[in-house]
């Protein structure tokens, strides 16, 4: 972390536009007991912990090695309400490019409706952001995968004063790095088997809370704005 905590710059870039894809076919999905019961444990509403169970061996299929997945969005800030889709965190390393993805959807299960999948994976697996979005049982999912290490760094610049401008199809004003703070420090983990939404000791909320209410973050986007 740069030790210069008054320093803050500004930059802008610009994302490729998602592209969509099509459909689906089926297959069976698979809903165990245990990831429902980790859930409510958490407090997670049943229904909602029952799609989220079922969906979440599709997820770790998305990604290459060690992944975390959490809920976001509406259901994990408590303000949900009937027209709210369900939003979940895939967090890895590398990610399966948006056919395969899109293809291992139409497969899983024939709930499962409306797919694009997005994003800016190589042929390697690394990408900075991806998503896989579809329809299951009627009801809008949104899977947003990111690579561990982006997210590692946008809390690092928010903590330092940084504030960047990505320029997406999906907001005309662009999307500001400090806005996911708020997402991350309301996420809910709900699997994470080798500990990739902990880095040194401490979970990723947590992390986002401090860069949350940082003061050099704050003069940041006095000065951006």
């Amino acid at each position: 972390m740069d030790s210069d905590s008054s320093r803050v710059s500004f930059t802008t870039s610009i994302y490729d536009a998602p592209q969509a894809l099509t459909v689906v076919r089926d297959a069976a999905s698979d809903c165990t007991l245990g990831a429902i019961i980790g859930l409510q444990e958490k407090n997670v509403e049943e229904g909602l912990s029952q799609t989220i169970a079922a969906l979440i061996p599709l997820m770790r299929q998305f990604v290459r090695g060690e992944y975390g997945i959490a809920l976001g969005g509406a259901h994990a800030k408590g303000v949900d309400d009937a027209e709210s889709d369900i939003d979940l965190y895939l967090f890895a390393r590398q990610t399966l490019s948006n056919d395969e993805r899109t293809l291992l959807c139409e497969r899983y299960s024939s709930d499962i409706t409306g797919i694009v999948c997005w994003g800016d994976a190589r042929d390697d697996g690394a990408f900075a952001q991806a998503g896989s979005d579809f329809l299951y049982k009627g009801r809008k999912i949104e899977c947003w995968s990111r690579e561990a290490g982006y997210v590692e760094g946008i809390i690092d610049e928010c903590q330092r004063g940084i504030v960047k401008q990505d320029l997406v199809t999906w907001t005309v004003i662009g999307f500001y790095n400090h806005c996911a703070l708020s997402d991350l420090r309301n996420m809910v983990p709900v699997d994470d088997p080798t500990g990739l939404l902990e880095v040194g000791g401490e979970c990723l909320p947590a992390q986002a809370a401090r860069g949350h209410h940082c003061e050099t973050l704050e003069r940041g986007a006095i000065l951006a704005g």
